[in-house]
């Protein structure tokens, strides 16, 4: 057994399946299960939720740009409503993550987990799909993530 970072997440809106794979397809390095009682397991540090929370953050404020009709903005009928889907899309994770709680958790040795706080090898780190440039994370962990997520 080992002692890893967990943040529970027993979502209120989406089921959990639905959940896990959203937030797969925005960080597909992240560690997650479910759980025995219809939750989440997301096997990340306090940072790297910070990081999740923040890329998200981006999208949730993108969401509330967006125009309530057509008419408010000059855009081609295609592209708009794609941009809706995709925002709505993943906006709704960043009201949900604020329902997660982090706790202590032991874990089998095959659990998959980021290991970002034991020996600082960074071998299972987190990345999402970079929304922007800039990373709200160390500047170590910053400059790793740059280096290794080069040609992603």
């Amino acid at each position: 057994m080992k002692n890893v970072s967990c943040f529970e997440l027993y979502p209120s809106i989406l089921d959990a399946e639905k959940v896990n794979r959203l937030l797969l397809e925005v960080f597909p390095f992240m560690h997650t299960s479910l759980n025995d009682d219809g939750g989440l397991d997301m096997y990340i540090t306090k940072e790297e939720y910070v990081f999740v929370l923040n890329e998200l953050l981006k999208l949730n404020n993108y969401a509330l740009t967006m125009p309530d009709s057509f008419e408010e903005v000059n855009v081609t009928l295609t592209s708009l409503p794609i941009e809706c889907a995709i925002v709505e899309r993943y906006s709704v994770l960043y009201d949900l993550m604020f329902e997660a709680e982090y706790v202590s958790k032991e874990v089998d040795k095959n659990t998959m987990v980021s290991d970002k706080e034991m020996d600082k090898k960074y071998s299972e780190y987190l990345i999402g799909k970079k929304f922007s440039q800039a990373f709200d994370i160390g500047e170590e962990y910053q400059e790793y993530l740059i280096k290794v997520s080069k040609g992603i």
